[in-house]
């Protein structure tokens, strides 16, 4: 392959590699806590899964064979943490659900979040990949050419 030719295949496979997107880990994981004392703090959730609400001991995070006090599958972008109610009690909250607690204890929300996640953006990313498609398929005409064994 010819040197000037080698910096738009590369630029194109890379693009080919970028395209492909990136995998969630469903790992699961706390995002939001509350300890008596705190200011309750609401949220959007950052990925598509199953969002768990957990009373907490003396641990940071819930035991792994603990059992949540409430699972609810939201959306990218839907609300969950907690806030206040009407009467001034600290609440867990999900979207539109709601969760009692109980004072003077620990509580944590945990998401797994779903190993497929919606693209908000997937018009552009077929621009995306119609263009690196119709730029892999010129390269390999340009790269025939030059290898051409009929040309002197």
């Amino acid at each position: 392959m010819r040197a000037f030719l080698r910096l738009p295949f590369i630029a194109i496979l890379s693009l080919c590699v970028f395209a492909t997107g990136c995998q969630v880990n469903t790992k699961p994981r706390t995002i939001a806590r509350y300890e008596p004392g705190d200011l309750p703090d609401v949220r959007k959730a950052r990925y598509w899964g199953e969002y768990r609400l957990y009373a907490l001991g003396e641990a940071r995070d819930p035991a792994p064979d603990a059992n949540p006090l409430g699972v609810v599958r939201l959306a990218q972008d839907e609300w969950v943490g907690f806030k206040r109610d009407k009467n001034g009690y600290v609440i867990g909250v999900a979207a539109e659900q709601t969760f009692p607690l109980e004072r003077q204890k620990r509580y944590a929300w945990q998401v797994t979040p779903d190993a497929a996640q919606p693209h908000d953006s997937a018009p552009a990313m077929a621009l995306v990949m119609v263009a690196i498609f119709v730029g892999a398929v010129v390269i390999g005409v340009i790269v025939a050419n030059e290898a051409s064994p009929f040309d002197n």
